[in-house]
């Protein structure tokens, strides 16, 4: 099952997104989102989650228990950091952090939760990390 909603502006998502148990696809692109519910985790067959363009500042830590999730995109979010917990997505093929400014200090950080996966950045900011 496929959930199209990008392109239409949506400032918040609500807990109820959990209830779509058969959701393997979502994607959230080119809205207004700030941040995601905690719920989000509970898409367990969740393969493809799409958040390009947004205004996330951060995900929540349950973004590790969607054990199915193979592809994460996140370019051009306000993302400070990525919370450990990521590293519970074993199945993760491809991570999309483009357009966020990151040390590299963050992006070895990164490369090391996710050994596995193809993580594609913009070069580091050589900003310091909070």
């Amino acid at each position: 099952m496929v959930l199209d909603l990008g392109r239409n502006k949506i400032k918040t998502l609500p807990e109820s997104i959990s209830r779509l148990q058969s959701l393997e696809e979502l994607d959230l692109s080119n809205n207004k989102l700030v941040s995601l519910p905690a719920s989000i985790g509970e898409l367990k067959k969740l393969k493809k989650l799409s958040l390009n363009r947004n205004l996330i500042e951060e995900l929540p830590v349950e973004i590790g228990d969607m054990e199915s999730l193979e592809f994460l995109e996140l370019w051009d979010n306000e993302i400070g950091t990525l919370p450990d917990e990521i590293r519970e997505l074993e199945r993760l093929k491809v991570l999309e952090l483009r357009g966020i400014l990151f040390s590299e200090e963050q992006q070895k950080h990164f490369q090391e939760l996710l050994p596995k996966a193809r993580i594609y950045m913009s070069p580091s900011c050589n900003c310091k990390v909070n």
